[in-house]
């Protein structure tokens, strides 16, 4: 499988004026070279355009399931929208922030889901080249969909995402193709909290209390780097 080689595209509704929306399915690879399939949104300007620039958005933690894959949730093809705020109906934070904005200056914008949510596989959460190499490859898918997308890449992350983006400024050029970086914005990058945590073991739990879910998150996805793709769904 060719890296950004879409395979399935559904149109979907969107409430972001002027625009029309896609959820796909492309193949990508981890940063050991192995095959993956990923999922994500790709978001267009209704009007004919070309030589869009893409802006590419990775996410924030939401889960290692596919209950934590952010373009199956409703609406996905909106604002970003928090988890913890009020009006929340959701347990996971999802949307691209500044969405209507992008749309409105005429960028192309994707929003991987990562490996491993919503695809086979266990998510390799917090191994930052291959969340980089999902963000970059779905750039390449959108390319390829006759919606005007041109050369010029921009990504943006948030947490678990600003870590990805970091890691996108440092992948090889093949990775690019013929795709121009242009900048990164990493927003309040990812760190394991250990707070509180006087130990390894302390983070993992024990009588200091309960482990902390973003390191079993982690050790999950790291021990899966070691081993061969998982040829079930993830459970949630």
């Amino acid at each position: 499988m060719t890296p950004g080689q879409f395979h399935h595209r559904e149109e979907i509704d969107t409430s972001i004026t002027g625009a029309k929306a896609w959820r796909i399915r492309y193949s990508s690879r981890d940063y050991q070279g192995n095959p993956t399939e990923s999922t994500g949104l790709v978001v267009a300007p209704a009007a004919a355009g070309t030589d869009r620039p893409i802006l590419t958005w990775a996410h924030g933690t939401t889960g290692i399931g596919d209950a934590a894959c952010p373009s199956s949730q409703p609406d996905p093809a909106r604002e970003l929208t928090i988890y913890f705020t009020p009006e929340s109906t959701r347990f996971i934070d999802y949307g691209i922030p500044g969405l209507q904005d992008f749309i409105d200056a005429g960028w192309i914008v994707c929003a991987t889901d990562y490996q491993g949510l919503g695809t086979p596989g266990m998510h390799h959460y917090m191994v930052n080249r291959t969340n980089a190499l999902d963000a970059v490859t779905i750039a390449h898918a959108a390319r390829s969909m006759d919606i005007g997308a041109g050369t010029e890449l921009g990504c943006m992350g948030w947490s678990q995402g600003a870590a990805a983006a970091a890691a996108v400024a440092e992948l090889d050029a093949q990775d690019y193709g013929d795709l121009t970086l242009v900048g990164i914005v990493p927003m309040s990058p990812g760190l394991i909290p250990l707070a509180n945590a006087a130990s390894l073991g302390s983070a993992l739990g024990g009588p200091e209390g309960p482990p902390d879910p973003h390191m079993i998150m982690l050790l999950a996805g790291a021990a899966d780097e070691g081993t061969e793709r998982w040829e079930h769904d993830d459970v949630a």
